[in-house]
C-alpha cells in the first residue's frame, strides 16, 4: 500500500481500515494528492487533527480542492 499512495495518494481508499489509520501511510498519501485526505479513517483524524490539517494545508498548494475536507 505505501509504494502504491506514494504513486498515487488516492490509492488510499482501497487500503483496509487498518492501513487508512496509520499515521506514515496517511501522511504519505496526503502529501502525495491532497485528495487522499477524504479516505483516511475519522480517528486518525481526530487523534491528530492538527497534524492532518496541517498536512492538508501544504497539499492544498498543489490541488485546492483538498480544502473542502478540513
Amino acid at each position: 500500500v505505501l509504494a502504491a499512495v506514494k504513486q498515487n495518494g488516492l490509492a488510499l481508499q482501497y487500503a483496509n481500515d487498518g492501513l487508512k489509520k496509520d499515521s506514515f501511510i496517511a501522511a504519505t498519501a496526503i502529501l502525495q494528492n491532497g485528495l487522499a485526505y477524504e479516505y483516511i479513517q475519522g480517528s486518525f483524524k481526530e487523534e491528530n487533527s492538527i497534524r492532518t490539517e496541517k498536512l492538508a494545508l501544504k497539499a492544498s498548494e498543489k490541488n485546492g480542492k483538498t480544502l473542502k475536507f478540513l
